[in-house]
This record gives C-alpha cells, structure tokens and sequence, in this order.
C-alpha cells in the first residue's frame, strides 16, 4: 500500500482503517453482511472526497473501467 495511487478494496474495519492512515484514495465495495458502524464509515470517506462507494451487486468489469 506504500506506493499505491489507489486501492480498490472490501470496505472492511482493518482495510479501511490502513486506507486512511495512510491517505490513500479508494473505491470501496460494500458488501452487504458488513457492520453497521462499517457501513456508516463509508459516506463520511465519500463526502470528504477520499473514496467512491460501490454497491458489490453493481461492481462488475465495466463499472470499474467508468
């Protein structure tokens, strides 16, 4: 992750706790079995431009090109 420009990545508690530490930007693909306080982590990282949000039902080969 040291040299990453981006990282894709399950928006888990450990994933997401490195991905901020360091200040690296994301996408974030939530899952739906994640933890409430997992799920309300993500819109702040949203909001503050620091990561995009995507549905796993929605991810496929095309979204992560566009």
């Amino acid at each position: 992750l040291s040299v990453a420009d981006l990282a894709v990545s399950r928006a888990g508690a450990i994933g997401l706790a490195e991905l901020m530490a360091r200040g690296i930007p994301s996408i974030l693909v939530h899952i739906p079995m994640q933890r409430r306080t997992i799920r309300s982590t993500m819109p702040g990282l949203k909001a503050q431009g620091a990561a995009e949000v995507i549905l796993d039902r929605e991810l496929t080969g095309e979204t992560c090109i566009t």
